[in-house]
Parts: C-alpha cells; sequence; structure tokens
C-alpha cells in the first residue's frame, strides 16, 4: 500500500493515480477530475527548502480538503509531482457542483499563503476535465495532465479541457509520434530554402536550409512541434541525415548552378550534437555526392554546445579539417559569452531576432552597434 502513498504528504501519489485513472477508463465509468498546477512551484521551493515546500503542500491540501468537505463532494486528492494536483470526482454528480468546487478552489489559490513567515503568493492554474467526454483514454488524459499549464491564461479564471483542446494543437501534439513515423515512411518531409541577402554584393548570395513536415492528416505540423519531439524519440537522426543528403543533392543539381549561391546553411540540432560518429556521418554523405565541405556551413546553439562539450568540439574539429564552416545561431539569447565563442572555430555569428526587434530603440543600437564591432574584430561575420 506504502507504494500508492506520497511518503511525505499521505495522499495518493502519480502512481495511485494513474492506476484510478485507467481503472475508470476500464470499467467505462464518467469521472471529473480538476487538475491544479502551482506554476511557480520551482521559484517557491527555491525560497522556501524541501523541508518547509512540504508543509506549505500540506497547508494547500488541508484547504483544498475543507473545500471539498464544504461541498459535499468526495475527491481523490492526488500529487502528482511538480507542483500539480489531480482531484477524481465521480462523473455522474451534479456538474454544477463540481464547476463550483473548482471555482472555489482558484479563488482559494488566489489568496496569499503564509508559511514559515513567508507570505506567498501562487501563480495557480485550475483546469475542469470531464472524462469521457473530454478525453477519452488514459494515454491522451496523462499527456493532458503533463501540459496543460503550459497554455496561458491571463484571466486568471478555471480554464476547461474541452476550450483548451480546441484552441491548442493538443491532438497533434498527442499523435505527433506516429506523426513523425509516417512522414519517415512515406517521404513526408521535405527541405525548403530560405534565401540570405548580401547587402555588399546586392543578391542572394546563399540559402539556409529548413526541413518541414506535411502530414496527410494534419497538413503542415510546426517544426517547433515536431523537431523536439523527434530529439525526444531518436528520430531526429534519422531526419538530420535526410536533410543533409538533400541538401548535397540540391548543391550538385543544375539550379543551384543557375541561383550562383556561393553555399547552404544547415541547422544542427542538439541531440545530433551528442553523437560521437556524427563527423564521420556528413564526411561520408558528402563524399558520396562528391560535394565539397566548403560549400557547407553547420548551424550550432549555445544550447548544443552547453549539453555536449567534449563530444561537439570533437565533432566541430574533425569537420573544420575536413573543410564544413560554422555558425553560431540565435546569439544573445542564453549564456553567451566571448569566451565561448573564442572556444569555438567559427566564420559566422547570428544574432536572434530580438536585436533587430528592438533595434529602434536607443539603448539596444548601441548594444546592437558595439556587438557587431566586437564581432568584426574577431574577424567574425
Amino acid at each position: 500500500p506504502e507504494e500508492n502513498v506520497h511518503p511525505v504528504l499521505g495522499i495518493a501519489n502519480a502512481q495511485a493515480h494513474s492506476f484510478l485513472v485507467k481503472r475508470a477508463f476500464f470499467n467505462r465509468k464518467p469521472f471529473d477530475q480538476i487538475l491544479i498546477r502551482i506554476k511557480n512551484h520551482s521559484s517557491i521551493q527555491t525560497i522556501l527548502g524541501n523541508e518547509v515546500l512540504s508543509r506549505f503542500l500540506l497547508t494547500i491540501i488541508n484547504k483544498i480538503q475543507e473545500v471539498c468537505a464544504e461541498e459535499k463532494l468526495h475527491a481523490s486528492v492526488c500529487y502528482l509531482e511538480q507542483g500539480t494536483f489531480a482531484l477524481l470526482i465521480d462523473g455522474k454528480k451534479d456538474l454544477e457542483k463540481t464547476e463550483r468546487l473548482a471555482t472555489r478552489i482558484n479563488d482559494l489559490l488566489r489568496e496569499s499563503i503564509t508559511i514559515e513567515q513567508n507570505m506567498l503568493a501562487l501563480l495557480a492554474h485550475v483546469c475542469l476535465v470531464h472524462c469521457p467526454r473530454d478525453i477519452k483514454d488514459s494515454a491522451t488524459l496523462s499527456m493532458f495532465e503533463n501540459s496543460f499549464h503550459t497554455t496561458a491564461n491571463p484571466s486568471g479564471k478555471i480554464t476547461h479541457a474541452s476550450e483548451l483542446i480546441e484552441k491548442s494543437n493538443f491532438h497533434m501534439n498527442a499523435e505527433l509520434g506516429s506523426i513523425i513515423t509516417r512522414g519517415l515512411a512515406n517521404h513526408s518531409f521535405e527541405v525548403y530554402y530560405q534565401p540570405i541577402y548580401s547587402i555588399t554584393d546586392r543578391c542572394f548570395s546563399s540559402a539556409e536550409a529548413l526541413v518541414r513536415l506535411k502530414d496527410e492528416v494534419y497538413g503542415f505540423v510546426p517544426p517547433g512541434l515536431f523537431i523536439p519531439a523527434a530529439e525526444k524519440n531518436g528520430t531526429i537522426y534519422q531526419i538530420g541525415e535526410y536533410v543533409f543528403e538533400e541538401v548535397c543533392k540540391f548543391i550538385k543539381s543544375p539550379e543551384f548552378e543557375r541561383l550562383h549561391l556561393t553555399g547552404i546553411e544547415i541547422n544542427l540540432s542538439v541531440a545530433q550534437c551528442m553523437q560521437t560518429d556524427l563527423a564521420n556521418k556528413l564526411i561520408e554523405i558528402a563524399n558520396k555526392h562528391h560535394v565539397s565541405p566548403t560549400m557547407i556551413n553547420l548551424e550550432i546553439t549555445e544550447t548544443a554546445v552547453e549539453k555536449s562539450k567534449e563530444v561537439m568540439l570533437q565533432n566541430l574539429d574533425t569537420l573544420k579539417a575536413a573543410g564544413f564552416y560554422f555558425s553560431l545561431d540565435d546569439y544573445g539569447t542564453g549564456y553567451s559569452n566571448i569566451q565561448r565563442i573564442l572556444s569555438l572555430p567559427l566564420q559566422i555569428v547570428k544574432l536572434d531576432k530580438t536585436f533587430a526587434d528592438k533595434a529602434e530603440q536607443t539603448d539596444m543600437q548601441i548594444v546592437l552597434q558595439n556587438t557587431i564591432r566586437m564581432l568584426h574584430d574577431l574577424s567574425l561575420e
């Protein structure tokens, strides 16, 4: 039994919650669920420390249970970790009562709570789910539980799963794994080329390769969705190799020759940069298509360098020796520092879009001008 109880909070844990949900779906028993996410949980944990945080969470649990008792609604309160609670309620009960309970809990969590002489303001997101009306299986519900709080909720009122699902790419997100697998099997991935204009030469001098996915069911799938998913499930390696191969084919095509381009830029994902055999694979593909590495500029991000520094530097040294060029993408968004730029064999530093967005501001103009001057002095483009 202790496996199903949170050792500190004394209420049902994530494992118990998963069992209750699966049992309800299996028995086709309707149920409502009130999801609560303390969005500033990590900040509160930093302020209080783990021991006081536990007492703080117990205070919240007691307050929630008091409201349930006042509303005469029995709810199984479960803690799913990371500041997330789930209240399971029999779906045959009065829907208005469940809605009122969710509203009261939301109002309660909007009040400051004092613990150990610390007055804390909570940023809570409360969401009401009706199952199986809104969500029809436990796997999809689990995914929703992990993502519902990422949706903006400026009003601060309770949200409803049906509305969030309708507004977001939730169903697409839920099927991303199969969408990517289907895309690889059906050759639904395509490479688009974004032209890069040279102000000096007054012409398009090169282009950046961008991978796109057009699914037979959902149409165009945003790269901001499928690339992180592909990194998680490991298919990013296949996608990366496909893009590199397509670029090599394009460079050897008559169209590339007609466009008079000097080269193509290709993004390397964080996961690719962690491959110990990345350099050998890229060199092998370039040799297969008889493409000179000097025609290809590989773009890396600061995140990639941070996560896999040793492997990354080994790959970069091998690729540089073969003749590839390198760019640092999105400079200015992370922990940018000159030491990192100097440690990498870069030719180009690409400033993040935020520089351009605020370029009319006097302060940003000063930052921008001096940043560009510094990079030029370092013989970087």
